[in-house]
């Protein structure tokens, strides 16, 4: 293996494991927020609690985080499981732009949600 190869794989498995480290907290943040907004009393309440800036923004860090931290580990297992090289790229192009295009799609989706909030729960 060489120099290069083997710091590309020490950092690809620092990368996974920091993304996992920040899931963490988010999850358990998300948890708790689920929980909150299901023994919310009125649609007002509801909409008091996820209109935190907080809560969107931490929304956001953790649809890039857990997509970024997908992506780190499919893409290892195409690039130890797959031997054609052609195919590999193939593969692991397609893995990140649908990962691009979900991680769009997710903050787009959430930040529509909030406007729509903000509309129809003006504070």
């Amino acid at each position: 293996m060489s120099n290069l190869s083997s710091k590309s794989a020490v950092n690809h498995y620092i990368t996974q494991r920091l993304t996992a480290i920040v899931l963490i907290p988010i999850a358990v943040w998300f948890i708790v927020v689920v929980f909150k907004i299901s023994k919310a009393d009125s649609l007002a309440e509801l909409g008091e609690r996820l209109l935190s800036p907080f809560n969107m923004i931490t929304a956001i860090l953790f649809v890039i985080a857990a997509l970024y931290h997908g992506l780190l580990g499919i893409k290892e297992i195409v690039t130890d499981y797959v031997h054609c090289s052609t195919l590999k790229k193939v593969l692991v192009s397609s893995l990140v732009l649908v990962t691009i295009i979900s991680a769009i799609a997710g903050i787009f989706s959430l930040v529509y949600f909030f406007i729509m909030l903000k509309i129809f729960f003006p504070c």
